[in-house]
């Protein structure tokens, strides 16, 4: 018994000891993954505040945007915003596969390469906006992918989904809408933001 006893003894504590190892090592990489997970999706909350808060070549967000949407900025100008913009959001956000940050119909984030596009205003008896798939998309480029009443309604995640391929996206980050100021014209005093950012 007492032999017996002394091999159990031997040989359990080697077990123990390797289990305890890999315990270890696997609760660090799970500690590592969940802060770099957080620190990520915690930075990636904070930009629509950093954008509507920051100056833009001297002008503040919310005037620039107001500009272009009554159409007092040049398309050169809208561009260059867009653009400025766009250089502060890529830096922010890091190594994120995509993003798009959308008023009403000024679409920010996704000039480039795949995205949703606000493509037809089509009335009778009732209006209503088709979205579809940009050039870009390959083989679903002109794709339509829903039927909406407003331009900021295609940027949703799920259409972009569908002109990617819902296997080129495994999470949508981040998904959310803003109410910003607007200059009053006569019908509102506010329109929304909506912000997607994708891994």
């Amino acid at each position: 018994m007492l032999l017996l006893g002394t091999v159990f003894l031997l040989l359990s504590i080697p077990i123990v000891i390797v289990a305890f190892i890999l315990w270890i090592l696997n609760f660090r990489i799970h500690i590592y993954v969940t802060i770099i997970e957080t620190y990520h999706y915690n930075r990636i909350q904070e930009v629509p505040l950093s954008v509507i808060s920051s100056d833009f070549k001297g002008e503040s967000f919310i005037n620039g945007l107001n500009k272009a949407y009554f159409g007092f900025f040049s398309d050169n100008q809208k561009t260059e915003w867009k653009k400025n913009i766009k250089e502060i959001v890529d830096k922010q956000l890091g190594g994120v596969r995509g993003w798009n940050l959308a008023i009403e119909d000024i679409p920010i984030g996704f000039e480039e390469g795949c995205r949703v596009m606000a493509a037809e205003k089509v009335c009778h008896p009732v209006c209503y906006i088709i979205c579809k798939c940009s050039d870009e998309c390959g083989e679903r480029k002109g794709k339509e992918v829903d039927v909406v009443h407003r331009a900021s309604d295609c940027f949703k995640p799920e259409n972009l989904a569908k002109c990617l391929g819902i296997w080129n996206i495994n999470v949508t980050f981040f998904s959310e809408t803003y109410f910003i100021p607007l200059a009053f014209n006569g019908s509102t005093f506010s329109t929304t933001m909506r912000f997607n950012a994708y891994g």
